[in-house]
């Protein structure tokens, strides 16, 4: 293999990852609230957005089917609704990655909340670069689990809280640095 083509690679899936800490960033920019909300639901239960994003992916995995069989107008219509859903599993995506940065909490976050989004960025992005293991399992679970993440903060029940003013960082949890000292002092 020419030393080309081995930059090419790793420039390529240094791209990949560099495009996914945009996408997570935008999204918490975009939608925060929404963000916010999948990272509770995370921090619940990872399990049933694991299921929900499952059955998601069921639906849309029939769907593309369908769409790619109709022709030229059809495909166009897959890859846009396929890109479509990579954006909404991103939004839940980041609400995974913001949960990771804030159970690895640093006192820098206080000035700069999309802080914890970097880092757990950074962290899931390094998972995806463990051989065989990370490009065919954890990539693939962590887009159904944030799919269904983003799915399940649409079926909450009772009131919905307005989202919080752009001016105002957004925080899931209170506490961050608190409840990751609560979970490592449980695990003992």
């Amino acid at each position: 293999m020419l030393y080309g083509n081995v930059l090419a690679i790793v420039f390529s899936i240094l791209g990949f990852l560099l495009s996914l800490q945009g996408v997570w960033l935008m999204s918490s920019a975009l939608w925060p609230a929404r963000v916010a909300a999948s990272a509770r639901k995370l921090e619940r239960s990872m399990i049933a957005s694991l299921l929900a994003g499952l059955a998601l992916a069921a639906v849309a995995g029939i769907v593309l089917r369908v769409l790619i069989r109709a022709g030229t107008a059809g495909q166009l219509a897959a890859g846009l609704l396929g890109l479509a859903l990579l954006i909404y599993a991103g939004i839940g995506m980041a609400g995974l990655v913001t949960l990771i940065g804030h159970r690895l909490s640093s006192p820098a976050d206080r000035d700069r909340p999309w802080k914890a989004t970097v880092r757990g960025g950074v962290v899931l992005g390094m998972a995806y670069l463990f051989p065989v293991l990370g490009w065919f399992g954890v990539l693939p679970i962590s887009l159904i689990v944030g799919a269904g993440a983003t799915t399940l903060t649409f079926l909450k029940r009772g009131p919905t809280a307005l989202p919080p003013s752009h001016s105002e960082p957004v925080q899931y949890n209170d506490e961050p640095a608190a409840a990751h000292r609560e979970l490592a002092g449980a695990s003992r």
